[in-house]
């Protein structure tokens, strides 16, 4: 999914146009956004485009899908690069944030989506990998993991609906 993205969305100088700058749509198209608001004075990360889900065998991150509060159109900047997706809360003294932009470029390069990288070097996402959340299950505790790959998911959601909103997919 983050191959995928970035080569719709990456322009990288003159010989790296991504796919929809090539149609001249990339700018043009309103991208949907799902990601919740962020409140400043929350003291834990904020999980923008995740929702949690607990029961008899555990817990796990779901994507919302058509389920979010929020779907707003916005622009390619915004949707991108300003966005925060994950957030550290006010009570972490290093304060971090996750565009979609990172995540992909994350995902897509040093995690396995067009190859291995041995060194991730983004903070901000090793910090979106991490268990902020324990279950109780079984007499075990248990992190929630997968909040990166989880948002991905939710992301292409996006991108799918942004595609069908513009005209470019049926």
């Amino acid at each position: 999914m983050a191959t995928v993205a970035y080569i719709l969305f990456h322009d990288g100088g003159k010989r790296n146009i991504s796919l929809l700058t090539q149609m001249k749509q990339r700018d043009k198209l309103k991208y949907l956004s799902t990601a919740d608001e962020i409140h400043p004075n929350n003291l834990l990360r904020s999980e923008c485009l995740v929702m949690m889900q607990i029961g008899s065998e555990g817990g796990r991150y779901i994507p919302k899908l058509g389920n979010s509060h929020r779907r707003e159109n916005v622009s390619f900047r915004k949707w991108w690069e300003r966005e925060p997706i994950v957030q550290s809360g006010k009570g972490n003294a290093s304060a971090s944030s996750l565009t979609r932009k990172r995540l992909v470029y994350a995902l897509r390069n040093k995690d396995g989506g067009a190859h291995f990288d041995p060194i991730v070097e983004d903070q901000d996402y090793m910090a979106a990998q991490e268990s902020t959340w324990i279950v109780h299950h079984n007499g075990k505790e248990e992190g929630l993991l997968r909040l990166e790959t989880t948002s991905m998911r939710q992301i292409a959601f996006e991108i799918l609906e942004t595609l069908r909103g513009g005209g470019l997919i049926a």
